[in-house]
């Protein structure tokens, strides 16, 4: 089978998955979304101020309510290079097209499984393993067209550029199990619940709280984007950071990190 008429098939599979998460949003309204609520004006004075108080990084915060389906953004509007976060675009487009039966996790690229390079890519965010999925069994034009019909239109693949909001919303439908079945769902959740790099959102995160996260870093940036569940109440955070100039502080950033982390965790927590 030629490339095209593959990815002609992937493209169908992907419309199809898009058209099932629309008649779906539609047919099951929230009845109790009504019923939650968080105090705006004390979450966007504290994490404005966080902002202020470090000029020299550049920030943008995106938080969604996974009750409300409320969305909030702080900061730069503008794409970053995302590093490792980019993975979870990798990892969407992968689960898709073995939902679309066009692969599986059996398959074996240099006798390795595909489901274990996708563990090693989430997990141990592995370089290698991601270079490999991403030109060896995708292609730049099928993690583009991915996210682009999921809503991330700000997503470049060759330059690995998003804004947060767009890694919020694609953390919204994982979350919501909007994109794969329940059993592809529990297994990229999985994955990035051991995800490494846990010295920013995951080591502020509160007690009793579960959390899902993908983190990245280069010499002048760090970001990381998670599902923060605890009761009855979940949400996204996904926090881009970049040093205005020069190399990246990485134990101010941990500070940073957990004082937008507990800001948002006391608006959405605190009964």
């Amino acid at each position: 089978m030629s490339k095209v008429i593959k990815f002609l098939i992937f493209c169908g599979a992907i419309v199809a998955v898009v058209l099932f998460m629309t008649f779906r949003n539609h047919s099951s309204v929230d009845q109790n979304q009504m019923t939650y609520s968080v105090d705006d004006k004390a979450l966007s004075t504290s994490i404005e101020k966080i902002m202020k108080d470090n000029p020299r990084i550049n920030m943008s915060v995106s938080i969604f309510d996974l009750q409300t389906h409320r969305r909030y953004h702080y900061g730069e509007t503008a794409s970053f290079d995302v590093a490792s976060v980019g993975k979870l675009v990798t990892a969407t487009t992968l689960l898709i097209r073995i939902e679309a039966n066009q692969l599986s996790l059996n398959d074996k690229l240099d006798g390795v499984p595909i489901s274990e390079l996708l563990r090693r890519m989430i997990v141990e965010s592995d370089n290698d393993a991601w270079l490999k999925l991403n030109t060896r069994v995708l292609t730049h034009d099928e993690l583009n067209y991915t996210a682009y019909q999921l809503g991330l239109t700000s997503y470049q693949s060759s330059s690995n550029t998003v804004t947060s909001d767009d890694i919020a919303l694609l953390l919204a439908k994982i979350a919501q199990q909007k994109l794969f079945d329940s059993e592809h769902t529990d297994l990229l959740l999985s994955l990035m619940r051991q995800a490494d790099m846990r010295n920013f959102i995951v080591k502020a995160t509160p007690e009793g709280a579960e959390i899902y996260h993908k983190g990245g870093y280069l010499a002048d940036r760090v970001h990381d984007a998670s599902i923060i569940h605890k009761g009855d109440r979940s949400y996204v955070l996904v926090i881009f950071s970049k040093a205005r100039s020069g190399s990246y502080d990485y134990q101010k950033g941990s500070q940073i990190f957990a004082a937008i982390t507990d800001a948002t965790a006391d608006a959405f927590f605190t009964e």
